[in-house]
C-alpha cells in the first residue's frame, strides 16, 4: 500500500509538471507571437528595411509566419518532440546550436549558486536560530529582509557600475576573455559578480525559511522535555531540531 501511495504521489508531480510545461509553452508562443514587433527584423536586422514587399513575404511563407498561431504552435510541438525547436530570430542559429553554446557556462553558475545558496542559507538560518532575538539575528533579519528586496537587475547594473565601471576590479560580461577559455582564473573573475547575484538575490529567502522552521521545533514539547533534563540549547538545536528539519530542507531545495 505504501509504494502504491508513492507511485501515485510521483505520477500526480509529473502529470502536474507537464501541465505547467505545456500551459507555460502555450503562453510563450502565444505572447511572443502577438508582440508588436516584427520577427523579420530580429532575424535581418536592418536589412529588412531595404527588402520589397514581395521579398518579405515570400520571406515570411518560408518562415511560417503567415499561418495562424495555433498552426504555427502545434507544427512547433511536433517538430520540438523531434528535437527540433526551430531557428532563433535573434541569434539566426538553430535553437539546440545556441543552448548548446551556452549550457556549460549556465550550469557552471546555476550549480555552484545553487549549492553557495542554500549551504550559506542553512548556515544563516542555523546561526540565526541559535541566537534568537540577538543584536546579531536582528540585524540579518533586517539587511537580509532588505537585500532580498532589491531587484536583481538593478543589483548587477550597480555592481557593474561599481566593481567593472569605476573600480575595473572585475569584467562586465562574458565567462571569459578572448583566448582564454581554459584559464581557470579568468572564469573565476567572470563568475564573481553573477555569483554575488545569484546568490544574495536568494540566500535570505531560504535561510528566513530554515530560520523559522528550527523555532518552529525549538518550541516542540520534545525540547522542553530536553531542556528540563539539562540538556543546553545549543545540544537540542544541533542534535534534534537540525535533524527534523533536514527533511523540509531538502523539500526546499
Amino acid at each position: 500500500m505504501k509504494y502504491r501511495e508513492q507511485f501515485f504521489y510521483i505520477g500526480k508531480k509529473i502529470v502536474v509538471f507537464l501541465c505547467s510545461l505545456l500551459v507555460l509553452s502555450v503562453l510563450v508562443f502565444t505572447i511572443s507571437r502577438l508582440t508588436p514587433t516584427d520577427p523579420l527584423q530580429s532575424y535581418y536586422g536592418e536589412r529588412v528595411e531595404k527588402m520589397s514587399v514581395e521579398e518579405k513575404e515570400a520571406t515570411r511563407e518560408k518562415l511560417g509566419l503567415n499561418d495562424p498561431v495555433p498552426t504555427q504552435y502545434f507544427r512547433w510541438v511536433q517538430n520540438a518532440l523531434q528535437g527540433d525547436f526551430g531557428v532563433s530570430y535573434k541569434y539566426r542559429q538553430p535553437v539546440t546550436q545556441v543552448i548548446r553554446g551556452r549550457i556549460g557556462n549556465t550550469v557552471i553558475l546555476g550549480g555552484i549558486g545553487f549549492v553557495i545558496t542554500f549551504a550559506g542559507a542553512l548556515l544563516l538560518g542555523l546561526l540565526c536560530a541559535a541566537k534568537e532575538n540577538s543584536v546579531f539575528d536582528r540585524v540579518m533579519c533586517k539587511v537580509g529582509t532588505l537585500s532580498s528586496c532589491i531587484p536583481e537587475f538593478w543589483l548587477s547594473l550597480l555592481l557593474i557600475l561599481v566593481f567593472s565601471m569605476q573600480l575595473k576590479w572585475l569584467p562586465s560580461s562574458g565567462a571569459y576573455s578572448v583566448g582564454k577559455q581554459a584559464d581557470f582564473s579568468e572564469r573565476v573573475c567572470h563568475l564573481i559578480l553573477p555569483m554575488t547575484v545569484v546568490v544574495l538575490s536568494h540566500l535570505w529567502y531560504y535561510a528566513y525559511m530554515i530560520r523559522n522552521k528550527i523555532l518552529d521545533e525549538v518550541r516542540e514539547e520534545y525540547v522542553l522535555l530536553a531542556r528540563a533534563k539539562g540538556l543546553k540549547r545549543k545540544t537540542v538545536l544541533f542534535r534534534h531540531c537540525l535533524r527534523n528539519t533536514i527533511p523540509s530542507y531538502l523539500g526546499i531545495m
